[in-house]
């Protein structure tokens, strides 16, 4: 599927969302989450490694609109500079818990950075509610397999190399208490 596919001038002629244009933000959100939610990491990668790199940075944002808002039981935690990803330019909150052997992922990404947001965005639909074995097995080289390297620079790409290890460091320690 193209992207222009996901414009406001397809989303008019869907069938799927009746609203009228003012409401074409919040139902395209809804057809973003319709199309991406609760996808197998490797589904996603999959998704990613089909499309062109325009389509494919297209996709990469659209996950931003995924990414639920922090609870607030995380934001003295977040407010106090606590769990943030120190090697990313962008604040990125990260608060990983594994409980019954499921991870839990709660994170705070702001709309200011879209890279950083959608890519943790990727990681929570991912992984959140999963086994934490499927952390440890997913590639080591996401960024590669989602064919993201070279698309969003050097400087990005060290920042979202580092919310991913975290993640993997975050479960691997939990595991083993």
């Amino acid at each position: 599927m193209r992207a222009s596919a996901w414009g406001r001038e397809a989303f008019l002629e869907r069938k799927d969302c009746t609203a009228g244009l003012a409401d074409w933000y919040s139902c395209r959100e809804v057809t973003i989450k319709q199309r991406f939610k609760l996808r197998a990491l490797k589904d996603i990668i999959e998704e990613f490694q089909a499309v062109d790199d325009e389509t494919r940075l297209e996709f990469l944002l659209e996950f931003a609109a995924l990414l639920p808002p922090l609870p607030r039981i995380y934001h003295p935690l977040r407010d106090a500079g606590l769990n943030m990803v120190e090697e990313c330019q962008s604040p990125v909150f990260l608060m990983i818990n594994v409980h019954d052997g499921l991870v839990r992922i709660h994170a705070d990404v702001p709309a200011e950075a879209p890279a950083a947001r959608s890519f943790t965005s990727i990681l929570l639909q991912a992984f959140d509610g999963k086994p934490a074995t499927a952390v440890l097995e997913a590639p080591a080289d996401i960024l590669q397999s989602l064919r993201l390297v070279g698309l969003v620079g050097m400087q990005r790409t060290r920042g979202l190399t580092a919310i991913y290890e975290r993640l993997r460091r975050e479960v691997i320690r939990r595991m083993g208490s």
